[in-house]
């Protein structure tokens, strides 16, 4: 329970300090700390999934649930990539990271869900399959 609440904190550090500063800085301590918020907001996302996902997956009606939620997340995605890409606020890039990340948090709860409950492949190994890639896209989308 303490491991989840640092992660919650952190991920809402992360995503209040990158909604409320200017990203768009080229040097000194801002970038480092757009970095820094932005590195903590992609491992927290990874952390979270690997240390819920076979406790998610247990739950009744999971599947419609995160089918759902990367249905409105991808929605919500699309809307807000969409438009004058030049110089996007502050705003609206924590929308997208936001939003990249929770969709695919659903998708890989979903193919854990594959390879755990379907295929019948143990835990750990269906958790590394799917941390090691969800983590590389999940970064990949914190440093946008």
């Amino acid at each position: 329970m303490i491991g989840n609440t640092f992660l919650v904190g952190m991920l809402s550090f992360a995503t209040t300090t990158l909604l409320i500063m200017n990203n768009n800085v080229e040097f000194g301590f801002f970038k480092f700390l757009k970095n820094s918020c932005s590195f903590g907001f992609g491992a927290g996302f990874s952390i979270l999934f690997y240390t819920s996902c076979q406790s998610i997956s247990n739950m009744n009606y999971y599947i419609i649930s995160m089918i759902v939620i990367g249905i409105v997340s991808l929605i919500i995605f699309l809307y807000s990539i969409m438009g004058d890409n030049e110089k996007m606020s502050s705003f609206r890039l924590t929308i997208i990271r936001v939003s990249a990340s929770i969709f695919l948090f659903a998708i890989a709860i979903l193919l854990y869900a594959i390879l755990h409950k379907l295929i019948g492949i143990p835990h750990t190994i269906s958790d590394i399959i799917v941390v090691i890639p969800y983590s590389f896209f999940v970064f990949a989308v914190a440093y946008l």
